[in-house]
C-alpha cells in the first residue's frame, strides 16, 4: 500500500521548518512518538539553508504518514498556509 491508497488521518500535525536542524529531530521524535497513530505529519521546509531539509527526507522516507513540502522562503504564515492546503485529516 502507497500514501496514496491509505485512509484519511483524523489529524493533521503540521510543521513549518526553517533552518531548525539543531532542534529538528527532537521535535519529530515528539510527534512520531506519539500515542495516537491516525495521524498525517506534514513538513513544510520554508526555504532552509541549513541540513533541516535533508532531516525532514529522511523521517519521511522511514514513515508513510510523513509527507514534506518544499517552498522558497515566503515566512512562518505562508508556510502554515501552504500545511493547510495540503492537509487531508479531518482535524
Amino acid at each position: 500500500m502507497n500514501k496514496g491508497d491509505a485512509p484519511s488521518p483524523r489529524v493533521s500535525v503540521i510543521v513549518p521548518v526553517y533552518n531548525v536542524a539543531p532542534y529538528l529531530r527532537q521535535c519529530m521524535d515528539s510527534i512520531v512518538g506519539q500515542t495516537l497513530r491516525d495521524i498525517e505529519l506534514i513538513c513544510v521546509n520554508d526555504g532552509s539553508t541549513d541540513n533541516s531539509l535533508n532531516i525532514c527526507n529522511s523521517y519521511a522516507d522511514k514513515h508513510p504518514n510523513i509527507c514534506v513540502y518544499s517552498q522558497e522562503n515566503q515566512g512562518l504564515p505562508a508556510a502554515r498556509n501552504t500545511g493547510l492546503a495540503k492537509a487531508v485529516g479531518q482535524w
